[in-house]
């Protein structure tokens, strides 16, 4: 399905299914890149303990 909106006498056409899709793969995206950056955090939380646990030896 598309869609034309026009703005300021131009034409856009915008294909909605597409849209979507590219939304959907999107917040996937996202979803994933939190989910790798929750990962790292927590790699360099415990490096930091493991740092810290060496000091207190």
């Amino acid at each position: 399905m598309t869609k034309t909106f026009c703005i300021k006498n131009i034409r856009f056409n915008i294909n909605i299914e597409k849209l979507r899709k590219d939304t959907l793969i999107s917040a996937k995206l996202s979803e994933a890149e939190r989910e790798l950056n929750y990962q790292r955090i927590l790699k360099e939380k415990e490096e930091q303990i493991v740092k810290y646990s060496q000091f207190m030896i």
